[in-house]
């Protein structure tokens, strides 16, 4: 777990995979943007 919140810049990052060619495969995903949270 990272111990903060996400920058803006981060989880744009995601945002971007999400609308470039390869991420056009991706459908019915939950994307967790959350540092490690759910994870530990």
């Amino acid at each position: 777990m990272l111990d903060r919140m996400g920058r803006p810049r981060e989880i744009g990052h995601v945002i971007v995979l999400l609308l470039s060619e390869e991420g056009e495969w991706m459908t019915g995903e939950s994307i967790a943007v959350d540092g490690g949270y759910l994870s530990g």
